[in-house]
């Protein structure tokens, strides 16, 4: 899988997290926001115990928006969300952030590096209980990226990583358990769509794409699926589609083009659509 080199901004919001823990009371709230440039907007909510939140913005016009809360099924709050941790980080211009976690021991963060990049994170639980143990983490690197993740139910990890201009990711989970599902993206290049949908427990979707104008969507229901979409290409598409228990999906396509970026093969195209239970597809194309 690539990875992207944004240590630097994850340990800079990591080190003022820290710093805040240590300093307060426990059962005490922590909201720090850092702005440097012009006509910049930070909000930060919090309701309950214990959160953390945090919002670093260098440039102009940037926009930062924070909500931690706890309401239950039917409107009702206790007004005790604890443990929530929300830490947004942008460089650049116009980009805008927005997080919003309703329930308990969620994580959201946002790193943006570009101009006009847009990341939504949304935790929260239709069930009775507020949402728990979620995990959403958003990194672009350009201009004009766009990515949201929606976590519904407890236990979900979600990673979107893109580098380049006008790319779009979208993740959705849903879970009825503690233990929920994974869902990752990685996106080189530039015009690439990626949408992943998860509802069940286990499940695991990957989506690594590096090119141009390529899309990939993965939809899995059910338990313990694995699906797998790997392109490197231009205007490549492939779709993974699961519903059942232990079924296991990977689509490769194209070839690495020279150091990691671009593709020696375009225009690819694989489908693959699974029902029942302990199934295996496994498709490799690629076209000099």
């Amino acid at each position: 899988m690539k990875k992207l080199n944004l240590l630097l901004g994850a340990l800079l919001l990591a080190g003022a997290a820290n710093a805040q823990i240590s300093t307060r009371a426990q059962g005490d709230n922590a909201a720090t926001q850092t702005q440097t440039g012009n006509g910049n907007q930070a909000t930060t909510t919090q309701r309950g115990a214990d959160n953390d939140a945090d919002i670093l913005q260098v440039g102009n016009l940037n926009r930062a928006t924070q909500t931690q809360s706890e309401t239950l099924s039917g409107g009702a709050s206790d007004g005790v969300a604890s443990r929530n941790r929300a830490m947004a980080e942008q460089r650049g211009n116009e980009n805008v952030s927005t997080q919003s976690t309703n329930g308990d021991d969620n994580s959201a963060d946002v790193y943006q590096r570009g101009n006009r990049n847009t990341a939504s994170q949304t935790q929260y639980n239709n069930q009775v209980a507020p949402a728990w143990y979620n995990e959403a983490t958003i990194r672009q690197v350009g201009d004009d990226n766009g990515a949201s993740q929606v976590q519904n139910g407890d236990g979900n990890t979600a990673l979107a990583e893109q580098t380049g201009n006008n790319n779009v990711s979208r993740q959705t989970q849903r879970s009825q358990a503690i233990v929920g599902s994974s869902a990752y993206v990685y996106q080189t290049g530039n015009r690439n769509d990626a949408t992943q949908s998860q509802d069940g427990v286990g499940n695991m979707a990957t989506i690594d794409q590096d090119g141009n104008r390529n899309t990939a969507l993965q939809s899995q229901v059910g338990t313990s699926n694995t699906a797998e979409i790997d392109q490197d290409s231009d205007s490549s598409w492939a779709r993974q589609r699961q519903d059942g228990v232990g079924n296991r999906s990977s689509i490769s396509q194209g070839q690495p083009g020279m150091g990691g970026i671009g593709a020696t093969s375009d225009r690819q195209w694989a489908d693959v659509t699974q029902t029942g239970n302990g199934n295996t597809s496994t498709i490799r194309q690629d076209h000099p």
